[in-house]
């Protein structure tokens, strides 16, 4: 029973850790451009970037690009304020590199084609307690104050919500008095898995700094990444307890079939013939275990993914535990499983083969 349990913690575990890293990868991917194009490292905005905006266009495997402003600025209504990121975006071209309509909680994103109004992250709409309709003020940097109307709640379902605030690009570059200029530019790409080929190949041809969604996020992966192998350190460490209490209890049957192993040898039986008895016994209780804990392990990982338990969002970044249960790992923890407990078996196997005939048939 202990390998049953044991493999069945090693399933679950598993499942959810692939199914976190899968879920992770998916929002990272959905919430972020394929490519961001940043300015050169001497300078502050992306100029004359129309023609920045044709070339990218000509890449093979881009889809859209989506010209950028952002500005920091502080958000009020009436008795709560925020320090905010105001990020000017042009709708049409947007939608094509973010899912933002899809996102949208209350109004569209075409609303901002409107100088004077602006869309909040929904985090945000709640901390300043304002509702669609109302006016909020934004203080700029230089200290200009501007009245905007909130046409939109969006809801990407990523921290960026607690400050974000969308408004039209012109509108944007206007109110902070920066010119036809953008701070970055975004691009999706048809296949994600290009979107690093097409990032190197701008750096490259252009000398604008540009970082794939994939380097963008490096910080998230190598969590997961340290999350993933602590996890699995615990479940192996859950299995050498088990092998070790294999061990222990073929050494014991080792100790009472003393006898019984001196009549097999007496009676012609080898060192390698008792040996592979041990053996088989290892096996055999690996088998067993493998067939409770694998059922079990898999039962478990379905109940855990049908009642959606709750994980802390501004934590973890995903609000219900997600597992992916993937026949591949289930094949593959339950050879590891066998191959632990049939190394487990070694010893004691050995010690029996070794065991003198007369000794043993004198021991009590």
């Amino acid at each position: 029973m202990a390998i049953a349990a044991g493999l069945a913690i090693f399933i679950v575990m598993n499942a959810m850790m692939v199914g976190f890293t899968e879920e992770i990868i998916d929002l990272t991917v959905e919430s972020s451009p394929s490519v961001v194009v940043l300015p050169k490292p001497d300078e502050e905005y992306i100029h004359l970037y129309h023609g920045l905006e044709r070339y990218v266009l000509g890449i093979e495997g881009v889809s859209e690009a989506s010209p950028v402003l952002l500005q920091q600025a502080v958000a009020t209504y009436k008795h709560n304020s925020r320090g905010v990121s105001v990020k000017g975006i042009d709708p049409p071209r947007a939608v094509g590199v973010l899912p933002y309509e899809e996102k949208m909680r209350e109004g569209t994103i075409y609303a901002i084609s409107s100088e004077h109004s602006v869309i909040l992250g929904d985090a945000l709409a709640q901390h300043l307690e304002v509702d669609v309709g109302r006016d909020i003020t934004l203080l700029v940097p230089s200290g200009a104050r501007a009245q905007l109307k909130v046409v939109g709640i969006v809801d990407t379902g990523t921290p960026e919500d607690e400050v974000l605030v969308l408004m039209s690009l012109g509108g944007a570059q206007r109110l902070f008095h920066t010119g036809d200029v953008i701070t970055s530019l975004e691009l999706r790409t048809y296949d994600i898995h290009a979107a690093q080929g097409v990032a190197e190949r701008i750096r490259h041809d252009t000398g604008y700094a540009a970082k794939s969604w994939i380097e963008m996020s490096a910080d998230i992966f190598r969590t997961i990444e340290m999350e993933g192998t602590f996890m699995a350190l615990f479940s192996v460490f859950i299995m050498v307890i088990v092998a070790l209490g294999i061990a222990n209890s073929l050494l014991m049957m080792v100790f009472e079939k003393t006898r019984d192993v001196g009549m097999l040898k007496a009676m012609g039986a080898t060192g390698g013939h008792i040996r592979n008895i041990f053996l088989l016994e290892s096996v055999l209780l690996a088998l067993f275990g493998m067939a409770i804990g694998t059922p079990i392990g898999v039962l478990l990982s379905h109940a855990v993914s049908l009642y959606h338990i709750t994980v802390p969002s501004d934590i973890y970044m995903v609000s219900t535990l997600p597992v992916a249960l993937r026949l591949r790992d289930v094949v593959l923890i339950d050879l590891f499983v066998l191959a632990i407990t049939v190394v487990a078996g070694v010893y004691p196997a050995t010690r029996a083969g070794r065991l003198d005939p007369v000794e043993a048939l004198r021991y009590e």
